[in-house]
């Protein structure tokens, strides 16, 4: 399915207005799904994780979503949350996990180093809300960390999507806050053969 630019609007919209916890799960499903072409099966809800007595919100690759209604006042569970599904998870797997925090209107990226979650620079939709699918395709780690390589740096700041900079290990070399590589926001539709492509080489 292509979502439409006039439905990615809409979407972004109620976003960015904190619609609760179920909304804000459907409206990101719907991004993912629709607008970045994963597969609907690769997406994890509620997925338990006994080992630490909690279920994580949503599971795809290697993201794990935490979907709260008002990060402003919920931002310490979140963070608690996401540091033990994201320790349970490289524990049990080997690999690196990215945690976002979201109610919508901030989404808020994390990653553990040397045992300890590291807040990661974030996005706000009301700022930026038409870059918001472009700031999700950079951010969803669907595949193993890539070594931050000089090339890899220079491909991040040529503002190239189809740079997987695991754990976002090139943009924070690179610092300062999200910029939305131009190319991602000038098609007149969003998860087309495109973007469906990207996803899969990032398989």
């Amino acid at each position: 399915m292509v979502l439409e630019r006039e439905r990615l609007h809409e979407m972004v919209a109620e976003l960015s207005t904190r619609p609760g916890h179920e909304k804000v799960r459907a409206l990101v499903y719907g991004l993912l799904v629709d607008g970045l072409g994963a597969s609907s099966l690769d997406v994890d809800f509620e997925r338990p994780v006994p080992e630490v007595r909690g279920r994580m919100d949503a599971l795809l690759g290697q993201t794990v979503f935490e979907f709260k209604r008002d990060l402003r006042r919920e931002r310490n569970d979140a963070e608690e949350e996401l540091a033990r599904y994201l320790t349970d998870r490289e524990r049990q797997t080997g690999l690196r996990f990215v945690g976002i925090a979201t109610d919508g209107a901030d989404f808020a990226p994390y990653e553990l180093r040397r045992g300890k979650l590291v807040r990661l620079p974030g996005f706000t939709t009301r700022e930026h809300g038409s870059e918001l699918l472009a700031w999700l395709d950079a951010a969803v780690s669907i595949q193993g960390d890539l070594v931050p390589t000089a090339e890899l740096v220079r491909r991040a700041r040529a503002g190239e999507r189809s740079v997987r900079a695991g754990s976002w290990a090139a943009r924070v070399l690179l610092g300062g806050s999200w910029t939305a590589p131009r190319r991602a926001v000038a098609a007149s539709t969003v998860g087309g053969p495109a973007q469906s492509r990207v996803w899969q080489e990032r398989r």
